[in-house]
């Protein structure tokens, strides 16, 4: 998808802003390919393909910033939204109390993308229409199982960052993954079982699982919740770490460290929309066990999160967040 125009579009767009006397410009271009299938009971809910292109053109004049996207990638589209980028970020400073100062980054000129296997693309829409029509029916494991859905994603995200300080990076990138779940009923009590195949490739993600078995497990899984016993209360217990159990630990520091980590949270930007973090202003206490080290690094291969340079073009890597039980 991506191409040496779209390229030189984001070079031009920076090019332009700078010239109107910005003082930093970035631009991103994006351009994105979405598949979408949604089984439920046999039926299918949705059955989606769309594309979409656009640009975002940010600007810094006088330490105010100015931001203006646009789906029109003429010359003249782009002229218009650096503009208005522009304008913007000139009107802030005059009321900016505490004027933005860039740290010092180096700019990257690079071009990467995840290892694919199989394009997305290459597999008629049709022929995966019918593959998770299948693993649906495969969650029907009894009577007991009232309700399987199967949902299917794949995304395909061609990237380029340019900016004034001559970064220019080119990053196409490939995710994939499914959810099965199954609900299962017996007399009044309900419960359900829920797994998701997914990584940054291709489709082969779904040959080298045998998501028909996968499927068949969720609905025995699902069965089996009803004959369960509820764990007794003990203050001292002892965890087992099987696979299940790892992913509910997964999702655990997700989430209660994870999310309490991002900047937007932490400065109290998102405290409308999704909270703020209850660790803010803490970095260097001891917030939990001497067994505890936790962090983050977007380069593994193969993850869901995978990236190399983030979208402002500083070089990703692994950032300690715990370590030892202290806020790093």
């Amino acid at each position: 998808m991506e191409c040496l125009m779209e390229k030189d579009l984001a070079l031009f767009a920076v090019d332009y802003a700078s010239k109107l006397g910005a003082d930093y410009v970035d631009a991103r271009l994006e351009n994105h390919y979405n598949e979408l299938i949604i089984v439920a009971n046999g039926k299918v809910q949705r059955g989606v393909i769309n594309r979409k292109r656009g640009i975002g053109i940010r600007t810094l004049v006088n330490g105010a910033w100015g931001f203006q996207s646009t789906t029109d990638l003429t010359k003249k589209g782009i002229r218009q939204a650096a503009k208005i980028a522009f304008k913007v970020a000139k009107a802030s400073s005059k009321h900016v109390q505490t004027p933005v100062k860039l740290a010092k980054a180096k700019a990257y000129k690079t071009s990467y993308k995840t290892k694919v296997k199989i394009d997305l693309e290459n597999v008629v829409f049709e022929e995966k229409l019918e593959q998770i029509i299948t693993w649906e029916k495969s969650l029907h494991t009894s009577k007991r199982i009232v309700r399987g859905l199967a949902e299917y994603t794949g995304i395909k995200i061609d990237k380029v960052f340019a900016s004034s300080e001559g970064a220019n990076i080119r990053f196409s990138n490939s995710l994939a993954w499914a959810s099965l779940k199954a609900d299962s009923k017996k007399g009044g009590l309900t419960q359900f079982y829920e797994r998701t195949v997914g990584h940054s490739g291709g489709y082969e993600i779904f040959q080298k699982n045998d998501m028909e078995k996968v499927a068949s497990e969720v609905g025995h899984k699902a069965e089996s919740l009803l004959n369960a016993k509820a764990a007794k209360m003990e203050k001292d217990a002892t965890v087992i770490l099987d696979n299940d159990y790892a992913a509910l630990l997964a999702l655990l520091v997700h989430e209660i460290i994870g999310h309490p980590s991002e900047a937007d949270r932490v400065l109290g930007r998102e405290a409308a929309w999704a909270g703020t973090t209850w660790w803010a202003g803490k970095i260097g206490e001891k917030i939990g066990s001497d067994n505890l080290t936790a962090y983050d690094d977007p380069t593994v291969p193969g993850t869901l999160g995978y990236y190399l340079y983030d979208d402002e073009g500083v070089k990703a890597g692994r950032k300690v967040l715990i370590e030892k039980g202290v806020l790093k």
